[in-house]
């Protein structure tokens, strides 16, 4: 959608993405670039052995202009740049001709959904279930919020002063209530929300990831 709210179609269907695996090709997370004029959107198929990952970048037209595989959770720098999570971070070259790694090595294990602070220095992540951040040279990695929950979809506030994310024990099924961290502090809020949201009376409608703010 653009500022005026129309909508329109970006990219091809994700069944006419043709892969070498036995099921049609569906689509993740999508981004649109800051600047508007690109999408980059996960795709994933499934083999015998799993199902495999990469993300594509479309222009707004829906020519592909790029693909990298083994890589998803696309997201973008506020000056423009493509940030993917794999094997560690990669930042995108701007010719979109390749990536380079940029937590040196660091992280190790389960990682996903980057969001970038709004100065584009640093971003927070999902890593071993719980928040952590990072400048984007690869420096200053230590953990944000650790708690005895699978912790998910952090992101910044628009004044950055603030994260909020989900978090979810073993024993729940649904996502109940937004969680806030203030960077400042390292005090924590909740905005409980079952009591707006029932999955036992809706669980179409439940809070689930990834998080924005509004201006």
């Amino acid at each position: 959608a653009d500022v005026r709210g129309l909508v329109r179609v970006g990219t091809p269907c994700s069944d006419e993405v043709e892969n070498p695996g036995y099921a049609s090709t569906d689509f993740g997370v999508s981004k649109l670039s800051p600047d508007e004029t690109l999408i980059a959107v996960e795709a994933y198929y499934y083999l015998d052995s799993g199902y495999v990952l990469s993300t594509v970048v479309y222009d707004v037209a829906g020519e592909r202009l790029a693909i990298f595989d083994d890589v998803w959770a696309p997201t973008w720098t506020p000056d423009g740049q493509l940030l993917l999570t794999g094997n560690g971070f990669h930042l995108v070259d701007r010719d979109l001709s390749s990536l380079r790694r940029i937590d040196g090595g660091q992280l190790v294990g389960p990682l996903n959904n980057p969001a970038v602070h709004p100065s584009g220095e640093r971003m927070v992540f999902e890593y071993n279930q719980q928040i952590w951040e990072m400048n984007l040279d690869g420096d200053e990695l230590h953990e944000v919020v650790t708690a005895g929950r699978e912790l998910r979809f952090p992101t910044y506030s628009p004044d950055a002063d603030t994260i909020v994310y989900l978090a979810r024990s073993d024993q729940e099924y649904y996502d109940v209530a937004f969680y806030f961290t203030d960077l400042d502090t390292g005090e924590s809020s909740t905005v409980d929300l079952a009591g707006v949201l029932s999955p036992s009376t809706d669980p179409t409608i439940v809070p689930n990831g990834p998080l924005s703010w509004s201006d």
